[in-house]
């Protein structure tokens, strides 16, 4: 199956489990979509894709709801990954592969209330990370890396904050 043929000014939701590899990694696949108010895109390696093509959600300003779920090769997330999600509200990025989160790497969700980060094997949350989320209701994170840094935490804005959920479990060997 093409992705083109699913293209309809209409469409107002998106997922795609499991899709095939070839599809997901054309250029600009999600041109077309303008008009999405919510995207799940769940088993996919995104990683190459992210790397080749920077401002690969650019395209999608009408999403309200983003779930990247299981998917691989996603190591680092910057500044420039969800650049254009204007109206985006919920964020679900769980059981990733994500390691960093670089500083300002959600400056312009600035609409995004929820914000998940469970089952990652993230090492450090950079201070300022989070910068830009004045709306942020609600914070998840389930972590299971004993080298985790938690200092990020010092510098959330709590003025909106209603729950943060941080589960820091160590593995033991």
């Amino acid at each position: 199956m093409n992705l083109n043929e699913l293209q309809n000014p209409k469409l107002k939701i998106l997922n795609l489990i499991n899709q095939y590899e070839k599809t997901i990694y054309k250029k600009n696949f999600l041109n077309g979509f303008s008009n999405l108010l919510e995207l799940k895109l769940d088993s996919f390696r995104l990683g190459h894709l992210l790397s080749k093509n920077r401002y690969l959600f650019s395209t999608l300003n009408n999403l309200h709801k983003l779930e990247l779920i299981n998917t691989t090769n996603i190591s680092l997330i910057d500044n420039t990954v969800f650049f254009g999600l204007i109206n985006l509200e919920e964020l679900i990025l769980d059981s990733n592969e994500i390691g960093l989160i670089e500083k300002d790497a959600f400056k312009h969700l600035t609409n995004l209330r929820l914000l998940h980060l469970k089952e990652n094997k993230i090492s450090q949350i950079m201070c300022g990370a989070l910068n830009g989320l004045k709306r942020l209701k609600i914070f998840k994170l389930n972590q299971h890396n004993s080298n985790f840094d938690y200092t990020f935490v010092r510098k959330i804005d709590l003025n909106s904050i209603e729950i943060i959920n941080i589960i820091l479990n160590e593995l033991l060997d």
